[in-house]
């Protein structure tokens, strides 16, 4: 039999963290969308949007706002909600192309991604978002030539 360990009352809202890293509240329900937003909206992720609950927004910026701006605790529990494969998504997609996070996506990569060699699967990523191609895939698809 595990115990689990108390791992916060952030916002008043208690949560364990079990071996299985399962996140769970202390009367046994699995953690959801809904109650990861009610454990994250006092931290004015959403403030430029108009968001009365989880069902206005899209899982996609919900897991884009929590990567960028929660502490370790709420990530894991994002992670107890959606599986690796979707957030790992959002993140290459989202996250990991804007310099301005490259410190983040390090710690991100190594830590919630188990990625050893971050320095190159993010230059490798880098330079598929790289402005140039960006404009080497718009020129193809729609044909503009250069004179």
């Amino acid at each position: 039999f595990r115990t689990p360990s108390i791992r916060g009352t952030r916002h008043g809202f208690v949560y364990c963290l079990w071996g299985s890293s399962r996140i769970i509240n202390p009367c046994g329900a699995v953690m959801t969308k809904d109650k990861l937003f009610e454990l994250i909206k006092n931290d004015n992720l959403f403030w430029s949007y108009h968001v009365t609950s989880a069902d206005d927004i899209s899982d996609d910026l919900l897991i884009e706002q929590v990567l960028i701006f929660s502490d370790v605790d709420v990530i894991k529990a994002l992670f107890s909600v959606y599986a690796v494969e979707r957030i790992r998504s959002v993140w290459e997609r989202q996250i990991v192309p804007d310099a301005r996070y490259r410190r983040l996506n390090v710690y991100l990569g190594k830590i919630f991604f188990n990625i050893d060699d971050i320095g190159t699967f993010m230059d490798e990523k880098n330079a598929a978002h790289s402005r140039y191609e960006k404009l080497k895939r718009f020129d193809a698809g729609y044909g503009i030539t250069s004179s």
